[in-house]
């Protein structure tokens, strides 16, 4: 089991409205080794996957437009 930090209030409610309104935001995705993405994309509404008992679990997809930008963090 990995530790995940939760993704705020503020922004569950700004990536729903933005999908709702099929709008796009930047995203900053530091992977395991460091590394660093950033990207402008058009992001789903997001799934929720909870049951008694069990650990919840959530899903959005973004649909990436543009340059992906790489880097070390």
């Amino acid at each position: 089991f990995m530790n995940r930090p939760a993704i705020s209030d503020s922004a569950m409610t700004l990536l729903r409205v933005t999908a709702r309104e099929s709008g796009y935001l930047v995203f900053r995705i530091t992977l395991n080794d460091g590394n660093v993405r950033v990207f402008r994309g058009q992001p789903s509404l997001p799934g929720e996957d909870v049951q008694k008992g069990a650990i919840g679990t959530g899903t959005f997809s973004v649909t990436v437009k543009g340059f992906v930008i790489e880097g070390a963090a």
